[in-house]
């Protein structure tokens, strides 16, 4: 799955962030809130953890994960006068308080595969997304995320309750991740081809429709200079 998304990072980027730098920033805005969800996520589940060095450890991973999404917001500003707006999800937590002591290992997994992930994909975009700025911003938090990867599964080891467990639990959490990230992949197709067709339908309707249209707005325009003329 990795290798897959890979390619089709770096074969669409070239498409859409190099050729519009609004498009570019509002890509770069999107991995800002993204990044200070995963904050958001560590501080979540760090208050059901009572040992002080683990507590230390994840809220360092947390004020990396911030000071990501700074930058990344930072860099996005560069390339339009105009920021697009940010979104503001809705934050659900992945670590689940009913789900008793599997809760914190299911987390932990859960963010050492996206971890990871990240890792990887950090690669692809920095390699595609064709501009200096944007790509240090990308190499940068690529190098975070190595040693991120590294702490959750760490972590892991130590709340699970043996190797299998760890095992299992980062397979299926794999599995977990493929089906989402396949999920988000084929709405973006989605737009994309809706894109492309609405995009053709124009070019092909667009001499036909054009001088109906001119007529229409002649029409109208003569109906309201009479009208003023009639007042």
């Amino acid at each position: 799955m990795n290798l897959f998304r890979n390619l089709v990072i770096r074969s669409l980027l070239p498409l859409t962030w190099r050729r519009s730098p609004r498009w570019l920033a509002a890509g770069l805005q999107q991995f800002s809130v993204t990044e200070m969800d995963s904050a958001w996520q560590i501080l979540h589940a760090m208050r059901e953890v009572s040992d002080p060095v683990t507590r230390a450890k994840m809220f360092q991973h947390a004020l990396e994960e911030v000071h990501h999404s700074a930058e990344f917001d930072r860099v996005s500003k560069q390339f339009t006068p105009v920021p697009p707006p940010k979104m503001r999800p809705v934050r659900i937590p992945i670590y689940d308080e009913e789900a008793g002591s599997s809760a914190m290992v299911d987390f932990l997994a859960f963010a050492h595969v996206g971890e990871s992930d990240v890792f990887y994909q950090f690669s692809s975009y920095a390699a595609a997304i064709g501009n200096d700025r944007a790509s240090e911003v990308f190499e940068e938090a690529k190098r975070d995320e190595r040693g991120h990867a590294s702490l959750t599964l760490a972590l892991l080891r130590d709340v699970a309750p043996n190797k299998s467990t760890v095992r299992r639990v980062v397979l299926r959490m794999r599995w977990k991740r493929a089906y989402e990230s396949w999920l988000r992949f084929s709405s973006h197709i989605g737009e994309f081809t809706s894109a492309i067709l609405l995009g053709a339908m124009y070019l092909f309707f667009a001499p036909f429709v054009t001088p109906v249209c001119r007529r229409l707005l002649g029409r109208n325009e003569s109906f309201h200079n009479r009208s003023g003329v009639a007042t």
